[in-house]
């Protein structure tokens, strides 16, 4: 599983300075194959998430639980960005905002949807600080991590919510429930800095991307093992599956592109959606658990469309997939696909509604 925080990232920097994105709303839709849509997932559907205030529409979703029953993200009111919660049943909720910040951000949430894991920024992307929320405490920076004021980037959380990742100064840092905070530490010679983005479920493996003298390289780590770089095709990895044998992220090849790594195969070159104008630019931000289904972003110099990928069908946009369930998207532009749960059924995302919000 994954976090979000993209803007934090320095894979997505580039990638952001090639696009222009529009302020999206958050979506959430239910996909499944269409030979198994009737027998086995009975309903198949698409619902906007919504937005805090009507006056300022605005919102985005950046996680969402292994069950696909709750989804985490930010939306702006009055001016405040505040992290978001929300179920089918109950709908968009506050989080609240971090003390000391104007910006809260939700990235990661546990199984049962009782843990919530982000950051809070005193200005856009500046003097971030990680924080950790529960309805029993509230949303509060996280308990002895030293990273206030220090965090990079958005944290992600493993399912049972005892483990925590993120980044602090330039290096990342794994967080127990027993308020416990290590460094990942360094093992590649040169290395300069790193950035973890995804955690495993059970909290074994971390995947992220390092600064190294040869480029920015993919990794994935462990406890025992320390780091294992990806090679030179794989740039940043973002989200590892169960088992720690599958892993999303993006490199170069022709253009900037999906990237999957295997422990059988090691990385291979997944592309972009067809049919796209201009030079191509496509991420990866998550994976399911089995690692069989990757989603992401992917288009051209015009547009930009959430994506999907499994071996049988290769890349297809999240849109098409929807249509040929015969879902109703009329009026949406679904951007990106940011999050999937464990069985690769829900996906969470942003995208521009009919209004143009």
């Amino acid at each position: 599983m994954k976090q979000q925080g993209f803007a934090s990232r320095p894979a997505l920097r580039v990638l952001l300075q090639c696009l222009s994105w529009p302020s999206g709303i958050a979506f959430l839709t239910t996909l499944c194959s269409v030979a198994l849509c009737s027998a086995v997932h009975a309903e198949v559907g698409f619902w906007s998430i919504g937005a805090l205030s009507d006056s300022e529409f605005s919102s985005n979703a950046n996680a969402v639980s292994a069950d696909g029953k709750t989804v985490v993200g930010q939306s702006t009111r009055n001016g405040i960005t505040e992290a978001i919660l929300w179920t089918k049943e109950r709908g968009i909720t506050s989080l609240g905002i971090l003390e000391g910040k104007t910006i809260t951000r939700a990235t990661g949430v546990s199984h049962d949807g009782q843990v919530v894991v982000g950051a809070g920024y005193a200005s856009s992307g500046i003097d971030s600080t990680t924080f950790h929320w529960t309805p029993q405490t509230g949303i509060i920076a996280l308990p002895n991590c030293g990273c206030d004021n220090r965090s990079k980037a958005g944290a992600d959380v493993s399912d049972d919510g005892t483990t925590v990742i993120g980044t602090r100064g330039n290096r990342g840092f794994v967080w127990t429930s027993d308020d416990n905070a290590i460094e990942l530490g360094d093992n590649f010679g040169d290395y300069r800095s790193d950035n973890p983005i995804g955690v495993s479920p059970d909290g074994s493996f971390v995947v992220g991307g390092a600064s190294t003298s040869r480029g920015f390289r993919g990794y994935r780590w462990t406890a025992n093992g320390g780091f294992e770089e990806f090679g030179e095709l794989m740039y940043q990895a973002y989200a590892v599956s169960e088992d720690g044998s599958a892993v999303a992220g993006l490199g170069f090849q022709d253009g900037q592109g999906v990237v999957r790594w295997t422990e059988e195969e090691g990385p291979v070159w997944l592309g972009h959606l067809p049919n796209l104008s201009g030079r191509p630019r496509s991420f990866a931000t998550d994976i399911s658990a089995d690692g069989s289904v990757i989603i992401g972003g992917s288009g051209g110099e015009e547009w930009f469309g959430a994506c999907r990928w499994t071996e049988e069908s290769g890349m297809l946009s999240v849109e098409s997939t929807l249509k040929a369930l015969d879902v109703d998207i009329a009026g949406w532009q679904l951007r990106t696909a940011n999050a999937i749960s464990a069985d690769g059924r829900v996906i969470v995302g942003s995208g521009i509604n009919p209004d143009g919000n």
